[in-house]
């Protein structure tokens, strides 16, 4: 890791300055705008382009960028986007991570860069991100850190790499891994006493599988493209018939057509990218303001559409999480093998609409005939997918007893195993489905849990405070970098003592302070506590 800068939106020295840190002779008070350089095995990634990419990426001879990942959209920190069009062009397209927030503000500055039609090649190609929890760059896990910034709410981010473990197998006991066929009230289908799921045995996890672009696909089409997979996990989205109104959802209809004529597939990542802002976040707003009669604001109503998605969980199907809204239902889930998601979702729409008609005296459709489907194409895609499920009532302001929301969260990532270590008697017969659970041997690489992940890196480079669930989820991570301005209060920006409150309290291994200003020399750091540096432009970390 490089911190490309450490100073702040008018650097180090400041224009116009005298003072002795302007004047210093030591080149560690010279500080450009605050940016890191990281490299990992598979890839490198920027964190911020600021004004000064362009002589930062010159000074310490970047060849490779793969993605940027943005803290927030203040002009020290964006500025210098449109310099990555040299490694945009060299790989074709640039991955840009950010907030939704952060997002548009970039599609408004760069609007060229984000136009679709843009014919010259060599200008910068972005590939939009929209961040709504943790994802992946390859093998790091990143995590976004929600801080306040002044009046704003900005990103920071905690970086994590994989902590390979060995697993013995061979002191698991096979009937541990493969236990008996009773149904038990302990088993995966929690949701249908109300409680959370108990953490299952290893031969009860179900397995994310994401979509497989070599695999089979079976297509049908009526309004919308509907795929399935055999094996995959989906998001699907349900609504009440009268949720849309007739010649609104006639209207959808007509520009969705109007558009493909447009944009014949295969799409690259910008289209597909409009796609689902366009067709897919437009029409889920409307169906959050909540029009039409909205019965599944009944509990009673809400409550027959729960049982039925919960009754044949672990049988036809796992389900991963779900939210009943008043006019609409999502959920994640992937059908046992057998089942089709097309008919898994027929045998939940048609109960429930015979069981809701009764209950409400009527008759007629209940369910708009045409659902939403897709495939979670990874397991980044899947978190986001929850996230969005998790957040929905809220970003609806519903209040409790208006939804029902289930996060159990059953389906397990991929765990890999070397079967080398394992003898022929911890291998399961040819009939347990375990081996297709736990994909044993695809990579001969030692096992992988979700926990085993080792937080590296915190970034904290804009905040006026760390609120207390940021403290414990970053707690014990081996660097620590933070924002520590100067001596004195900021109202945007933490002080050196503030900073050290935060580090007290994280324990890292190491911290250091950057965003830093002409008032706190480099000398400073003689007098920081043992363990606590300040940064300076170019400093290197190896991790």
């Amino acid at each position: 890791m490089t911190f490309l800068g450490t100073g702040t939106s008018q650097g180090v020295p400041m224009i116009g300055c005298d003072c002795d840190v302007c004047r210093s002779p030591d080149p560690r008070d010279n500080r450009l705008r605050s940016s890191i350089y990281v490299e990992t095995p598979e890839c490198s990634f920027v964190v911020d382009t600021g004004t000064d990419f362009r002589t930062q990426a010159l000074r310490e001879n970047i060849r490779n960028v793969d993605a940027v990942v943005f803290t927030h959209s203040h002009t020290d920190h964006i500025m210098g986007f449109d310099d990555l069009r040299r490694f945009s062009h060299a790989r074709g397209s640039m991955p840009v991570y950010a907030s939704a927030e952060t997002m548009r503000d970039l599609e408004r500055v760069f609007r060229f860069a984000f136009n679709t039609s843009n014919p010259v090649p060599y200008y910068l190609r972005p590939e939009p991100h929209v961040i709504v929890g943790p994802f992946k760059l390859e093998e790091t896990l990143i995590t976004p850190l929600l801080v306040p910034h002044g009046d704003s709410v900005v990103n920071g981010y905690l970086f994590s790499r994989p902590r390979v473990r060995n697993t013995d197998l061979q002191s698991v006991r096979p009937p541990e891994f493969y236990p008996g066929g009773s149904e038990t009230p302990d088993k995966m289908s929690g949701g249908r006493t109300g409680r959370e799921p108990c953490v299952p045995g290893v031969s009860e996890m179900p397995v994310f599988r994401g979509f497989d672009e070599y695999a089979d696909i079976h297509q049908t089409r009526r309004n919308l493209p509907h795929w399935e997979q055999e094996g995959a996990t989906y998001f699907v989205t349900f609504r009440l018939a009268d949720a849309v109104p007739q010649q609104l959802a006639h209207q959808w209809r007509e520009e969705l057509e109007t558009w493909r004529k447009f944009h014949p597939k295969p799409w690259d990542a910008k289209t597909a990218y409009e796609y689902r802002k366009r067709f897919f976040e437009q029409r889920d707003e409307w169906l959050d303001q909540g029009h039409g009669s909205c019965v599944l604001r009944r509990p009673d109503a809400a409550g027959m559409v729960r049982d039925a998605l919960e009754y044949f969980d672990g049988v036809r199907y796992h389900l991963d999480a779900f939210v009943i809204m008043p006019n609409h239902v999502h959920a994640i889930l992937q059908p046992r093998p057998g089942h089709s998601l097309a008919d898994i979702l027929r045998s939940w729409k048609g109960f429930t609409a015979r069981t809701i008609n009764k209950l409400l005296g009527r008759t007629g459709t209940l369910w708009m005939e045409e659902s939403f489907d897709r495939i979670v194409r990874d397991f980044d895609e899947l978190v986001r997918y929850r996230d969005y499920i998790a957040r929905n009532p809220e970003m609806s302001n519903l209040r409790t007893g208006e939804f029902i929301l289930s996060t159990r969260e059953t389906l397990q990532p991929e765990w890999n195993t070397d079967l080398k270590s394992v003898g022929p008697a911890e291998l399961p017969s040819a009939e347990s489905e375990a081996p297709a659970r736990m994909s044993v041997g695809r990579t001969g690489r030692t096992a992988r849990g979700p926990d085993t992940y080792e937080k590296l890196v915190a970034y904290l480079s804009d905040c006026s405070a760390v609120p207390d669930a940021i403290v414990d989820l970053i707690a014990g991570v081996k660097v620590l970098i933070i924002d520590a301005l100067r001596d004195r209060p900021h109202p945007t920006h933490l002080s050196v003592g503030q900073a050290l409150e935060v580090a007290a309290r994280v324990k890292p291994e190491a911290t250091y302070f950057t965003h830093i200003c002409h008032d706190l020399p480099q000398s400073a750091e003689s007098r920081l506590p043992a363990g606590v540096h300040i940064a300076y432009d170019g400093l290197k970390l190896r991790l």
